[in-house]
């Protein structure tokens, strides 16, 4: 079982360089090496930001996924993946040496409708720390997409994931604030 997550592992590394390949310069992009510490997976560097990734495999059980969720699978999912991986984006964040913010995501690679579950239930993260967000794989493509379509655009969502207050105009996600840019600039005048 292990050797196979580690094939499902290595094959979201894949795609992930396979999707920045595809939408970003090549030299504002790397993983990251591995090495004795823990620490996020890649970073992203963008005029405004640097965006540090954990990617995580581990899949939310179906039992979470029912409409009444068993919190015990739930609680499992967050302290194996979410929780561990928070400590590894706070160790390359603390390494990183610039100037521009940065803003710390969990990738995640099962598609995944509510994320805000994930993120009501980590108060201890999500409040205390408004530059960590949860995506999904969908939501990334979507976001490199962006940035190589319509720069304008990518340029907003960053400034929004960046002042993100988590208060009266909160984000909890960047396919939330993608939507809201698209409403915005879709209204008729």
């Amino acid at each position: 079982l292990s050797r196979g997550l580690g094939d499902v592992y290595k094959r979201q590394e894949d795609y992930f360089e396979e999707l920045a390949g595809l939408y970003l310069p090549k030299n504002s992009w790397h993983k990251i090496p591995e090495e004795r510490k823990k620490s996020a997976d890649y970073y992203v560097e963008v005029d405004e930001a640097v965006f540090l990734f954990e990617l995580k495999s581990g899949l939310l059980g179906l039992g979470a996924k029912q409409q009444v969720p068993d919190v015990g699978q739930i609680d499992i999912f967050y302290n194996r993946n979410i929780k561990e991986a928070y400590e590894q984006l706070k160790a390359s964040e603390q390494e990183y040496k610039g100037e521009k913010p940065v803003i710390k995501v969990f990738l995640l690679y099962e598609s995944m409708t509510n994320t805000q579950m994930i993120v009501g239930s980590l108060p201890e993260i999500f409040e205390q720390d408004p530059r960590c967000y949860i995506m999904t794989i969908d939501d990334l493509e979507m976001l490199l997409a962006t940035y190589k379509k319509d720069k304008s655009r990518f340029d907003d969502v960053v400034k929004a994931l960046v002042e993100n207050k988590r208060g009266g105009n909160d984000y909890k996600s960047v396919l939330e604030i993608l939507l809201s840019l698209i409403h915005i600039l879709t209204l008729p005048t």
